[in-house]
Formats: C-alpha cells, sequence, structure tokens
C-alpha cells in the first residue's frame, strides 16, 4: 500500500511538472505566433508598396517589350509570363520580378 501511495505522489509531482512545461510551451508559442503574425503584416505592406511601385513603371511600358519579357521569362521559367495581363496595367505588375 505504501509502494502505491509513492507511486501516485511520483505521478502527481510528474503531470504537475509536465502541466508547468506545458504552460511555459503554450506561452512561447503565442510569443512566436505574435512575432510571425507581425512579420507577415510587414510583407504583406512591402508587397503592396511594391505592387504599386511595379504598376507604376509597367504602365509605361510599350507591349512589344512585355511581349519580348514574357518569351525571355518563358524560357527562363523565373516569372510568370505577362501576355495575360497585356491589358490589364494593374495585372502587369504582378508578374514583373523582384529585383
Amino acid at each position: 500500500m505504501l509502494d502505491a501511495m509513492e507511486r501516485r505522489e511520483a505521478a502527481e509531482a510528474r503531470r504537475s511538472e509536465l502541466a508547468t512545461e506545458q504552460a511555459s510551451v503554450a506561452e512561447q508559442a503565442a510569443g512566436l505566433t505574435a512575432k510571425r503574425d507581425a512579420a507577415l503584416e510587414e510583407i504583406g505592406e512591402q508587397e503592396a508598396k511594391a505592387q504599386a511601385a511595379r504598376t507604376a513603371v509597367a504602365a509605361d511600358v510599350p507591349a512589344d517589350v512585355l511581349a519580348l519579357y514574357d518569351g525571355s521569362a518563358r524560357s527562363r521559367g523565373s516569372a510568370r509570363p505577362c501576355s495575360a495581363a497585356a491589358g490589364a496595367k494593374a495585372a502587369i505588375s504582378r508578374c514583373i520580378p523582384w529585383t
């Protein structure tokens, strides 16, 4: 009987340790999630600024140059072709690669 009580006390102590560790891990996860969310928000803001800048530049690019870019991009496999976007100036910026 005494042996069973000692095992029970040890199990309860271990359960308490694990509960404390679980709370610590949950706190760390919440902190990391908040950091991730802040980074994603910043990335989204930077992407929106870059999109606006590329859209402004692409508006002045002649259609023949965009067609040339399409061919080059396809041969390199490095960017989405712009041909589908040639008629939509806002969409063109999505296919101009990051520099």
